[in-house]
């Protein structure tokens, strides 16, 4: 099955990037995280399943640490970030519950 965002739920995705205004950005409406969670894109999740955990993902890399990039291209994670505050994964105690 093929779903395809529409052309205002882009719009809406790429204005969020480009504007600092927060109130563009998808889900900052009065209905919240359900404007995106109710978008037809996203109409096949459980979004129950995923919330415990038991949605099996379709395609989960290889990593050898927390912190590998290894199936991102050199060309993105050569650069350094910008507007953004770069911190390393690792670099955060992880706790599960």
């Amino acid at each position: 099955m093929s779903v395809f965002l529409t052309v205002e739920f882009v719009f809406a995705c790429v204005v969020s990037l480009t504007v600092n205004a927060v109130d563009v950005f998808p889900g900052a409406g009065p209905a919240g995280v359900a404007d995106v969670k109710n978008h037809p894109f996203f109409a096949t999740i459980s979004w129950d399943w995923l919330y415990r955990g038991l949605v099996v993902p379709p395609f989960k890399p290889v990593g050898s640490h927390i912190d590998d990039a290894f199936h991102f291209d050199t060309e993105f994670t050569s650069r350094t970030p910008r507007g953004t505050v770069a911190a390393c994964v690792s670099c955060y105690k992880v706790v599960v519950a």
